[in-house]
């Protein structure tokens, strides 16, 4: 059941993509989460990663796997028998941020044969009781236990016997898939139905699901997307209980995701479990790789204004909206004809900056532009010139 609509926010969005360490990196030739297809994965099996090779077990065209304790999933790799026309073969995917739980469904469609995963480290939470509690029960036992111990002898050859039988118990514990909760969201008025999840990217969403979610209410998410190739709304549910933990989607591995689509729009996200609603326009193409990278554009420029000489240009605010992970910089044309950079402009989480520029020393024509140059999850973008006309 799709939760009704309230109030959605229009937040600005910048994508980023996650950093994968060195090994697992040169594993997953991939970037912010789509398939770039592996010339040494494009046939056979998928590489023995963190996880080791797991068999898919009966006739399944999905499976959600969880992190073990103490580890989060950061990219993985699946193999399906595709279905008629496809080949199923192994396809890699590094994923926009750790998740604890994520829906694997190869993009042939097809049963599942086997798949691989890659892993990352959880912070583990500092516990305070036991800190606490010991040293005040310490000197309260203490002077108790020496005058009880030589009268029980019997104790200590209680205790061994004990030992042996429980302990083969725990080796099979850490066997059990464990996915750590996130922080409640739950105040003094009980659980808060309009918790929020981060902005989506180009290839997909990742959902911290709040650790006091109530059951039966994150199956659902939905997703639409304008593409070249018509609108659709991807759905991801999952019939075998509820999502908790972190659970990232990867958009390409749907199977109603345009596999032709070059360019596209996220529009729209719904998250089942809660009231909010993210809406906004996350312009995306795809990138010399074959990787979805998105659309840096640059709004709020001028493109003309006059000062004296020993004055500066009035400051211009601007967003640049998907700047990627390199520097925005504000550039002056040189004699020659070329740029050369003024300074660093940092726009804030929504993408806004504030642009100043250098005193003006001599009559003329001055002439500045920004640039965002771009990375492997951005176009990069420069503005239109603004020229200062210097007077006296």
């Amino acid at each position: 059941m799709l939760v009704p609509m309230t109030s959605p926010r229009t937040p600005r969005v910048r994508t980023t993509a996650l950093a994968l360490a060195a090994g697992a990196l040169a594993l997953l030739p991939t970037f912010a989460g789509l398939t770039v297809p592996a010339q040494a994965a494009s046939v056979g099996d998928c590489p023995v990663l963190d996880s080791g090779r797991v068999v898919v077990p009966g006739h399944q065209d999905q499976i959600t796997v969880t992190a073990p304790a103490g580890r989060t999933i950061v990219g993985y790799c699946l193999k399906s028998a595709g279905l008629r026309g496809t080949t199923g073969a192994p396809y890699q995917v590094a994923l926009d941020a750790p998740v604890t739980s994520v829906v694997l469904k190869h993009r042939d469609g097809g049963n599942l044969t086997h798949y691989s995963l890659v892993y990352g480290a959880v912070a583990t939470q500092p516990t305070t009781q036991q800190p606490t509690s010991q040293p005040t029960q310490q000197p309260t036992t203490q002077p108790t236990t020496p005058t009880t111990q030589p009268t029980t002898p019997t104790t200590p050859t209680t205790t061994p016997t004990k030992t042996p039988t429980t302990q083969p118990e725990t080796p099979d514990e850490p066997e059990i898939p464990s996915t750590p909760a996130n922080p409640p969201v739950g105040g003094p008025r009980g659980f808060d139905w309009d918790w929020t999840y981060p902005d989506p990217s180009c290839s997909g969403l990742t959902v911290p699901y709040p650790g006091d979610i109530p059951a039966d209410q994150a199956n659902d998410v939905n997703v639409r997307i304008a593409t070249d190739a018509g609108t659709r709304t991807l759905n991801f549910h999952r019939n075998d209980g509820t999502w908790t933990g972190t659970v990232g989607f990867v958009f390409a591995q749907h199977p109603q995701w345009p596999v032709d689509a070059r360019t596209w729009t996220v529009e729209w996200v719904q998250v089942g479990g809660t009231n909010y609603h993210w809406r906004g326009d996350v312009d995306c193409v795809v990138g010399d790789v074959g990787a979805p990278v998105g659309v840096t554009s640059i709004d709020g420029w001028r493109t003309q204004t006059t000062v004296q000489v020993g004055r500066s240009a009035k400051a211009d605010a601007v967003t640049v909206d998907q700047a990627g992970a390199d520097p925005v910089v504000l550039q002056k044309r040189t004699a020659a004809g070329g740029w050369s950079t003024v300074s660093t402009v940092t726009p804030d989480a929504d993408g806004d900056a504030t642009v100043r520029f250098p005193r003006e020393k001599k009559r003329g024509t001055s002439v500045y532009r920004l640039r965002a140059t771009g990375s492997e999850s951005a176009t990069g973008a420069s503005s239109d010139e603004l020229r200062v006309r210097v007077t006296r």
